[in-house]
């Protein structure tokens, strides 16, 4: 599992190193990378978590459109969600911007602590969501983020004891998510 995620997280980071380059023909379109990190602060059996994300993708005028990869940090559990991200800037004063952002896929999730036990378990992927409200602060080809909102993770779990006995476990994680990051576009 460790090398499939480090497989995914450097299909993800390469890109960092690209340059991105302006276009003479007119077209306001261009890439962009951003990389997010903050806190999942909640109040159920999970608690408060730690999130990370890595968003790439193509901004066109007041739209940007992208897929990433995340990793948050439950009490009990780990997920690496990956999703497609859609932003749009609704009000735009020098050069800065207020924005609404809609991520949605799908959350990898495992328990490392089940690993221990002599009993086969599964995990499963399940469903992701993940709307905020933000602020981008552009100074030439670098932004800072500072973000709000709701994110959603289901996670789904079973186990069995020598074929006796069969436990299936469907948990919602819902927490409200305050993020900064930077990017470079």
């Amino acid at each position: 599992m460790q090398s499939k995620f480090l497989v995914a997280l450097a299909i993800f980071i390469v890109p960092l190193t690209a340059v991105c380059q302006s276009d003479s023909s007119g077209s306001s379109a261009g890439y962009f990378v951003s990389l997010h990190s903050g806190g999942l602060i909640g109040t159920s059996e999970y608690g408060t978590a730690f999130t990370s994300s890595l968003v790439q993708g193509i901004r066109y005028q007041r739209f940007a459109f992208g897929v990433g990869i995340g990793h948050d940090a439950y009490s009990d559990f780990r997920t690496v969600p990956l999703f497609i991200s859609v932003n749009y800037d609704f009000v735009r004063y020098r050069g800065n911007s207020f924005f609404v952002q809609m991520n949605t896929g799908y959350s990898r999730a495992w328990n490392p602590g089940l690993e221990l036990y002599p009993f086969l378990h599964y995990e499963r992927d399940n469903e992701f969501l993940n709307p905020l409200i933000g602020y981008r602060i552009t100074t030439g080809k670098f932004n800072l983020y500072l973000s709000a909102g709701y994110k959603f993770q289901a996670v789904e779990y079973g186990w069995s004891w020598e074929g006796r006995v069969n436990t299936h476990v469907r948990h919602a994680i819902e927490r409200m998510a305050l993020q900064i990051g930077f990017g470079f576009r």
